[in-house]
């Protein structure tokens, strides 16, 4: 299979993250951050206008510590959404890491601040094997150590408008079969 890799313009990551924030643009006193639930929530009822498609659906938390079950989520619905704790030795790291030399700066998580990414690949699954993160509209590339140090967040969105006319996935993942499923969980 082709990778599939969204198009999505500044200016529409600005809008939702103006939407959901209440950030003025040119205004920095209004950006104080976005809270994740309310932009998850905000996508699933009004959508993500994307500037070529509008994205909405679905969506649940994983346990942001479970690698095994994160993985397992990246595979079964192409993408996780990361809530992370970002340190200042990442602004100087080609691949982000855990074991960061001292001239890199403050490791600590959260010191850079908090951000929001993408799960969207790895290549294995030891600690210090790399994944890729979609964020600042590049992939960066991280160690799973550092995921499962600095991730606070996991949550999956299931989009519709990324699956077949047929309402499959690529890997046969049924979109109704699974709303239906999730709505008797809620009513049960």
């Amino acid at each position: 299979l082709e990778q599939f890799v969204p198009v999505v313009s500044q200016e529409a990551v600005l809008a939702l993250y103006s939407a959901t924030s209440g950030y003025v643009s040119g205004r920095p006193e209004t950006d104080r951050g976005a809270v994740f639930a309310d932009v998850l929530q905000y996508q699933c009822g009004a959508g993500w206008n994307t500037g070529r498609e509008v994205f909405s659906g679905p969506w649940a938390t994983l346990e942001a510590q479970d690698l095994g079950f994160m993985r397992f989520a990246l595979v079964l619905f192409g993408a996780v959404q990361l809530g992370v704790a970002l340190s200042i030795s990442d602004q100087n790291m080609a691949v982000w890491d855990t074991e960061t030399p001292a001239a890199a700066g403050d490791p600590t998580p959260g010191s850079w601040g908090l951000h929001a990414l993408v799960l969207w690949d790895y290549t294995g699954t030891a600690p210090d094997d790399v994944v890729h993160l979609a964020t600042w509209g590049r992939l960066q590339p991280a160690t799973w150590r550092w995921v499962a140090r600095r991730t606070d967040e996991a949550h999956i969105i299931l989009w519709r408008s990324l699956l077949s006319s047929t309402g499959y996935a690529w890997n046969g993942l049924d979109y109704e079969g699974l709303r239906a499923a999730a709505a008797r969980m809620d009513s049960a």
